[in-house]
């Protein structure tokens, strides 16, 4: 491995941690920028939801106002057992709830049942993936048996996998949805939304639980249906009906719906979640069957308020009546024919909070840049007062420096000729009367002396013997009788020990 390669498999980890830190702090600063304060918190918003199941009709109206969902009225309407209720049988039950809906309400959404709606999965190339929408209206007519004149749809991008795009499709017949729709337009309803059943429960169960990935199951006596959802997008759905409505039975009709799911579960990997509702469902024991821990749909008074006692509540009409009091685009909306208009940014709140930030950033500029001012304003006041003393302090410390060289220059003096000021005292000692000297010279550790004795030099030589400063005493040169000086002219060399010698040093 070269040591590009080496350096380049160090860096990598390193550069995609700090890339995608990076994306999360931009996408935050993007959401705090572009999050609208009217939409979430000091606007209420009122829908009610008219949920169609076979065999009655919900009717649920509520609102939310501070994150919080309130559920104001339930009703329950029952038709006939098999058979799914009549446009004018849904204008009745409105009718019945008016002084409840009276003022009511600013949104109206209509679950339909599943079985009114096609679902399919398509693959499209990456290439249309800024052209869903047209993509999916010319397909339309060959993936369903509606065309798009005939049909009300929405569809959800499930992901991209080998350069293709992965979409989720509804499909319902626009006549069917149209003789509600009309029925309940004329007396002054003007229906927002139409979502199927499946999606109003996967609404609620993100609300609810906040699972993006699970496998939920809803059981009504025979009959039970069911979804698969990945990252908050509907995958797989199914219906069933199981020959007898005893718990074997059923369970085992559920399971192999749902063998083709955990199948995926397999090889995906990721964690999943396994919500059950309707008829005796715990009974069934289906958790335990598949080895995922079992939570039943039973949480939601706990996070939406009821003014009255929420009793036998469908979860398709609650999930649709959450959808509808929630921002576009979390549900699905089959009137929109796969148009999605992004939510507008709320520009003005955004304005206000850039201008707040750039106020506060200039704050904080400026508010230091002002108190060091006024610090240096009260340092040259201070200075300006003490000039006097600080000229005295400066003289002191002038002489003071002074007389640190000149007991630096004395001691460096003394340092250096100690050596030789001690060797001569020694040497002043010893030699005897009689005697003198004309020159010492000293090299390293040896020592050269020349002198006069009028007595014999070998008692001078014996002297120096006894010091304890010198060894290897000797004569360099014979002795001989200087008529001038009527003396006897010596040369002595000898080694000096017990003294430091500085090295290289060589003083006469």
């Amino acid at each position: 491995m070269t040591f590009n390669n080496i350096i380049n498999n160090k860096l990598s980890p390193a550069w995609s941690m700090i890339t995608s830190r990076t994306v999360l702090l931009y996408n935050w600063i993007w959401k705090v920028l572009h999050f609208n304060i009217t939409d979430a918190f000091l606007i209420p918003v009122k829908s009610i939801c008219i949920s169609i199941e076979k065999g009655s009709i919900s009717i649920v109206n509520g609102s939310r106002f501070l994150s919080v969902y309130t559920v104001k009225h339930f009703t329950k309407y029952p038709v006939e057992e098999d058979r799914y209720p009549r446009p004018d049988e849904i204008v009745d039950a409105v009718q019945a709830n008016a002084r409840e809906l009276s003022n009511q309400p600013i949104r109206t959404i209509i679950v339909i049942p599943a079985e009114w709606v096609f679902k399919r999965a398509a693959d499209f190339p990456i290439t249309i993936k800024e052209n869903v929408p047209d993509a999916v209206r010319f397909e339309l007519d060959r993936l369903t048996p509606l065309s798009p004149e005939d049909a009300y749809y929405d569809y959800h991008v499930a992901g991209e996998q080998n350069g293709r795009l992965n979409v989720i499709m509804n499909v319902t017949k626009r006549k069917l949805v149209n003789e509600y729709q009309d029925v309940l337009k004329r007396k002054g309803i003007d229906v927002k939304i139409v979502t199927p059943s499946t999606s109003a429960i996967d609404v609620l169960i993100r609300y609810l639980y906040k699972k993006r990935n699970y496998i939920f199951i809803n059981r009504a006596k025979k009959l039970f249906s069911g979804e698969f959802c990945m990252d908050g997008v509907p995958v797989y759905l199914f219906l069933g009906e199981s020959g007898a409505e005893d718990s074997q039975s059923v369970a085992e009709a559920i399971l192999e719906e749902i063998n083709p799911i955990l199948r995926i579960i397999k090889n995906t990997g990721k964690p999943i979640h396994f919500i059950t509702s309707g008829d005796n469902i715990t009974d069934l024991g289906l958790g335990r069957r598949i080895s995922i821990p079992e939570k039943k749909l039973t949480a939601i008074v706990k996070k939406i308020k009821f003014s009255e006692k929420a009793i036998n509540i469908p979860y398709t009409a609650l999930g649709g009546l959450v959808g509808s009091l929630q921002r576009t685009g979390n549900t699905t909306n089959l009137l929109c024919n796969g148009t999605h208009n992004a939510p507008k940014s709320p520009f003005l709140v955004t304005g206000m909070l850039f201008l707040l930030i750039v106020a506060l950033i200039i704050a904080n500029v400026i508010a230091p840049m002002n108190m060091e001012e006024k610090r240096l304003r009260e340092i040259e006041r201070q200075m300006m007062t003490l000039k006097d003393e600080v000229g005295k302090v400066e003289a002191i410390r002038k002489q003071k420096d002074m007389l640190d060289e000149e007991v630096e220059t004395i001691r460096e003096f003394k340092d250096s000729n100690y050596m030789m000021l001690t060797f001569v005292k020694e040497l002043t000692s010893i030699i005897p009367k009689t005697s003198w000297l004309s020159r010492i010279r000293i090299a390293e550790d040896n020592v050269h002396i020349e002198g006069y004795s009028t007595s014999s030099p070998a008692d001078l030589l014996q002297k120096m013997e006894e010091s304890e400063y010198l060894r290897k005493v000797e004569f360099a040169s014979p002795t001989f009788r200087d008529r001038g000086m009527n003396a006897d002219k010596f040369v002595i060399t000898a080694k000096i020990e017990g003294l430091e010698v500085e090295d290289g040093e060589k003083k006469e």
